[in-house]
């Protein structure tokens, strides 16, 4: 399918979605291939430019968990929630804040 194929078979959902907020989230497995954040960000930037309010949300589960093992804490979950005490409170903002955001943003960046 070419480009404009592309174009005019998204036509509807732009015309639906146009100043519309739209919330993506990232999932922290999808963090750890280049080429799939790449593809994504593409595809964010591409709806940013066509009118459409993206909100992206990522994750980091996995890289929180291997983070806090490496510091020799490890990571606890109830009923599959994430249990943060104020030590791994510490680890998480360096996970999500530190290094998953700011890789993003610097991917953003490239584009403008």
């Amino acid at each position: 399918m070419n480009k404009v194929e592309v174009l005019l078979e998204s036509l509807p959902y732009i015309k639906e979605y146009f100043n519309q907020i739209v919330v993506v989230k990232i999932g922290g497995s999808m963090m750890e291939n280049d080429s799939i954040i790449q593809s994504v960000l593409d595809d964010l930037i591409l709806m940013k430019y066509v009118g459409i309010k993206v909100v992206l949300i990522h994750g980091g589960g996995k890289q929180i968990s291997e983070l806090s093992r490496e510091k020799g804490i490890e990571p606890e979950f109830i009923d599959g929630l994430r249990i943060t005490d104020k030590d791994s409170i510490e680890i998480v903002k360096t996970v999500l804040i530190g290094s998953i955001n700011t890789r993003i943003v610097s991917l953003l960046n490239k584009h403008g």
